[in-house]
């Protein structure tokens, strides 16, 4: 008989009483965003997988690199097409740090200390937003979010909270159809199996 996961645990009371496994990095992301748009969105949609689920706090999501940052904008999509329309609307942005970041780490082995698997990368996002609201809570005031991308589990991400805005900068680079932007974007579309639709 296969074997039965049990769920995911919720985030402890104690929580707020023990240290957190985290990632410093002061690295550059790059995020994928609408042209028509800044750049630097701190979302309170409670959309996303690590949105405050009362919207008390803004979350800007970036990744490590480009194939990144495409595949976490795209990968739901359904069927896997995207039509040069929705990347011509949109641009690639750097976000870059102007001091070193702490990150709560849920893509290594901060998972097991903190009694969690991928799965809090993946499954729904009820979940994950209560978490985020217990890290972004907790008194180490961390300022974000570091984890697996929920489509390519080698690609890395970053959830940040709004409590570092001030401590990074997001710049718009070029747009996602324009040269030399273009071929990177095709290779994305190509290595995650999309068709481009006119």
């Amino acid at each position: 008989m296969p074997r039965k996961l049990a769920p995911l645990a919720a985030p402890p009371s104690a929580l707020h009483g023990l240290g957190l496994p985290t990632f410093k990095t002061n690295q550059t992301f790059v995020r994928i965003h609408r042209l028509e748009h800044d750049p630097a969105f701190w979302g309170r949609t409670g959309n996303n997988r690590f949105d405050a689920p009362t919207g008390a706090y803004g979350v800007l999501y970036a990744a490590e690199n480009f194939d990144g940052a495409f595949i976490e904008t795209f990968g739901d999509v359904s069927p896997k097409t995207v039509s040069v329309n929705s990347l011509t609307v949109r641009g690639a942005a750097t976000v870059a740090p102007q001091r070193e970041l702490q990150l709560v780490d849920l893509a290594g082995p901060g998972l097991s200390q903190l009694g969690l698997d991928a799965r809090i990368c993946t499954d729904d996002h009820a979940l994950s937003q209560a978490w985020s609201q217990a890290l972004w809570s907790h008194p180490s005031s961390l300022d974000g979010i570091w984890y697996a991308a929920r489509h390519d589990a080698g690609q890395r991400s970053v959830a940040l909270f709004d409590r570092a805005a001030s401590a990074v900068a997001a710049k718009a680079v070029i747009g996602l159809m324009d040269s030399p932007q273009d071929a990177i974007t095709a290779r994305a579309v190509e290595k995650y199996g999309f068709l481009l639709l006119p």
